[in-house]
């Protein structure tokens, strides 16, 4: 059977949305690999019984022309779907019509023309996910696969009943390791989370799923790069949030400065150093971290390749060691669907 166009439409993200006995609004986000310092945010209503998914995907082919190449070359992926239809209620604008794209692109802005918006696709997905947050509408819930579960139950056991401290995972591509630490973090009930890596680009994977998903609604997501990020920081815990700290391992005048304001704070704090074998596992940016980790609850030491290389610095203050081999997820997935 020949594959439906639409199928075409790579799919960049993680839902749980079903069809649903009545219609409702949903909203898209898709770049083009062509145009990487822009997106195309739209809107769907989508009919009584049919996929959200789907239904967007079909819409999003509809607007690249006839032909719809460039999603047949791989160039398209919709990065973002939401059901907005809380949102849409609140606003009165909850029927088909009503054009709640162009509501929402209007509140947020960076509008370039008609449905476009002159900011890379996963950056502007971000403050999407931000501004529902703070408007209350619901987010997908964050699910876990078989091995994200198992590790994240094994981890958090650690930490909680054998008083570890310090945790290196050896985590494989594709399992998913962004989503697996913040779920780590909310069940441990941490309060400051300290991203720390040398690859900036890390940050960006991050933020996408601190704000993506209902569970970590109660972070504010904060780049120690911005001149204000130490009031951004204490405005989120004064408001009662919860806070994530993008802190980068560059070498630079502020750096140590940054480090010292974050572990310095009162709350309960997890230092996550991902992509370990990356500059991080330098001299310079060890020492740093390592000489704080008496003021840190807990700390993750993440890579997905060269566990060596990554803790070699780390090694005599290493609690606890777990890992997962890409041949150890795809057993996991096989078993998984033999069972179901």
């Amino acid at each position: 059977m020949r594959q439906a166009k639409h199928k075409y439409i790579k799919k960049g993200f993680q839902h749980n949305y079903e069809s649903k006995d009545r219609g409702r609004p949903s909203l898209y986000l898709f770049i083009n690999s062509d145009k990487p310092d822009e997106c195309k945010l739209g809107g769907r209503w989508v009919l009584a019984g049919l996929d959200p998914v789907e239904d967007c995907q079909k819409r999003i082919w509809s607007q690249l022309q006839t032909s719809g190449t460039d999603a047949v070359d791989g160039k398209i992926t919709c990065i973002g779907i939401w059901d907005v239809e809380d949102y849409a209620i609140k606003e009165g604008i909850n029927a088909k019509g009503k054009n709640i794209d162009d509501n929402v692109r209007n509140k947020i802005g960076f509008i370039k023309y008609s449905e476009w918006h002159y900011l890379p696709g996963w950056e502007f997905k971000i403050k999407v996910n931000e501004f529902f947050a703070k408007q209350g509408q619901p987010l997908p819930l964050a699910a876990l696969s078989t091995s994200q579960y198992n590790e994240a139950d094994d981890v958090i056991t650690q930490f909680r009943k054998f008083d570890a401290k310090v945790i290196a995972s050896e985590l494989c591509a594709r399992f998913g390791k962004t989503i697996w630490a913040g779920v780590v973090s909310v069940e441990l009930d941490i309060e400051l989370v300290i991203i720390a890596s040398y690859v900036k680009t890390v940050f960006t994977s991050f933020a996408d799923d601190f704000t993506s998903f209902e569970q970590f609604k109660d972070y504010v997501n904060v780049n120690c790069d911005d001149e204000d990020y130490k009031d951004k920081i204490k405005a989120a815990f004064k408001d009662g949030k919860r806070v994530v700290a993008y802190f980068s391992l560059v070498s630079g005048s502020n750096r140590q400065k940054r480090i010292d304001f974050l572990t310095n704070l009162a709350q309960k704090k997890m230092l996550i150093v991902d992509e370990a074998d990356y500059g991080a596992k330098c001299k310079r940016q060890v020492e740093m971290l390592i000489a704080k980790l008496s003021k840190i609850d807990y700390t993750l030491i993440m890579t997905g390749t060269d566990i060596d290389k990554a803790t070699s610095l780390w090694i005599d203050h290493i609690d606890y060691m777990n890992s997962v081999t890409y041949i150890e997820l795809l057993n996991q997935k096989r078993e998984t669907k033999l069972v179901a």
